[in-house]
Order: C-alpha cells, then sequence, then structure tokens
C-alpha cells in the first residue's frame, strides 16, 4: 500500500543468483527504486488451507 502512495519499491535482498528463466528487468535491484505502481498484491497463506489474497490500487 505505501508503495503505492510513495512510489518507492524496496529492494530484494539476498537474490544473488536468480533463475535463468525470471525476466530480471522486473526485479529490483539491491537499492531501492522509483516506479509507477499502480495495483499491489497481498498474499495471505494460513494452516489448514485457509489462504486468501487482495489487490490495492488507489482510489
Amino acid at each position: 500500500m505505501q508503495a503505492i502512495r510513495t512510489g518507492w519499491i524496496h529492494p530484494n535482498i539476498n537474490l544473488d543468483n536468480p533463475e535463468k528463466n525470471v525476466d530480471v528487468s522486473l526485479l529490483v535491484g539491491s537499492q531501492k527504486e522509483r516506479c509507477d505502481v499502480k495495483v499491489a498484491l497481498s498474499n495471505s497463506f494460513g494452516f489448514g488451507g485457509h489462504n486468501s489474497s487482495i489487490l490495492f490500487a488507489p482510489f
């Protein structure tokens, strides 16, 4: 939600060797970056198969 509001994306730490099939242009590097975020997805995975997802977008 904060990324939509501020436009800052936090870095991917400890991502030294991404898989060969991953489009690295979609990954954020070791420094935070400015990005025009239109939608954010949040997944929650619980015990016993209680799963949920929610999309956030500016109003």
